[in-house]
């Protein structure tokens, strides 16, 4: 009788290193996943680092209106605000610019956090003083400068031409670096679109070597 009650005070006696090793494997395996769910996310976060920034742009009416000059009158219509979406890599900033051949000025100028991938970045509408408008068209166009936390800067243009006649978009594009060969080898340019790609390529020279242009 005794051997069997001092068995069972034995058995008794075990039962709290039994909780105490289950707990410590418990916390030991929830660690583990812990360490490799910080590593996936270490990955993930490298990998778009070093992604190429791939963006999209799009338009919403901005619920204000320009002042449009054509010729000795003046017209109204409705303002844009162009949209961008970053859809992989990582920008550190975008600075939003106007220049249209002789005066540059800055639109805004954007810090980018990493949580704001795939979410929409919206930039205020705004006209410079000299609108590119030829006929019944307005060429509302802008640079976007774009500067990834790994590798080099960018400059592209984006714009949206609007029927002054009809308040209408006819149609958006966003050039890059590229397109300015189009001065060389395309002879049939609109006067409008070798006006912007004139300023693109001024702009470009301007911002590799913005003390020449001092």
């Amino acid at each position: 009788m005794d051997t069997k009650d001092n068995t069972v005070k034995e058995k008794a006696a075990d039962r709290p290193i039994y909780k105490i090793i289950s707990i410590a494997v418990s916390i030991f395996v929830a660690l583990i996943a812990f360490c490799q769910l910080i590593i996936a996310l270490n990955t993930h976060l490298m990998s778009r680092l070093v992604q190429p920034i791939v963006y999209t742009v799009s338009y919403k009416n901005a619920h204000t209106q320009y002042q449009i000059m054509d010729g000795e009158s003046s017209r109204t219509i409705d303002a844009l605000e162009p949209t961008i979406k970053v859809e992989s890599g990582a920008l550190r900033t975008l600075t939003v610019m106007g220049f249209d051949g002789d005066t540059l000025y800055l639109v805004e100028s954007l810090s980018v956090p990493l949580s704001w991938c795939q979410k929409l970045i919206t930039v205020k509408a705004q006209v410079g003083d000299n609108p590119l408008v030829v006929g019944p068209v307005f060429y509302d166009y802008l640079f976007l400068y774009l500067e990834p936390i790994e590798g080099a800067p960018t400059l592209d243009l984006v714009c949206a031409e609007i029927d002054l006649d009809n308040n209408v978009v006819l149609q958006t594009y966003r050039w890059q670096r590229h397109n300015i060969l189009e001065l060389e080898w395309n002879p049939n340019l609109s006067e409008a679109k070798r006006h912007m790609l004139t300023a693109y390529k001024k702009l470009t020279e301007i911002l590799a070597n913005p003390q020449a242009a001092e």
